[in-house]
């Protein structure tokens, strides 16, 4: 390889790296907890909305943080193709921390939108 060719292939490189390394990752639907082709229906500000949400979720130790942030996201998406399914995911949620003896999401008192 002559000079040339390293002083092309260096920023190559670089340029490479920079896309990879900051490239935002595609999230999957066990991500997103309900079927991924309902989240191409939300506008740019509630997916926003949802991400931040789910990283409350997923940062959270605690399943009443952990129902809070999706609770924020049900009450504030005006999307009723989608905020239906993250309540009866949410419900779903709930009585599974009951059964398993976790007496925090009972105390919370959640109301249904139905």
């Amino acid at each position: 390889m002559n000079r040339a060719d390293k002083k092309i292939l260096l920023p190559c490189f670089l340029f490479h790296f920079y896309l990879t390394s900051f490239s935002q990752k595609e999230k999957n639907e066990e991500y997103y907890l309900i079927a991924q082709n309902a989240i191409e229906h939300l506008d740019l500000s509630e997916k926003n909305l949802l991400d931040s949400c789910l990283h409350i979720f997923y940062e959270e130790k605690k399943d009443t943080s952990k129902i809070a942030a999706i609770q924020v996201f049900i009450e504030f998406s005006e999307n009723n193709k989608v905020w239906p399914l993250y309540n009866q995911w949410l419900q779903d949620y709930i009585i599974l921390c009951i059964s398993k003896g976790n007496k925090t999401a009972e105390v919370l008192q959640i109301p249904f939108e139905m």
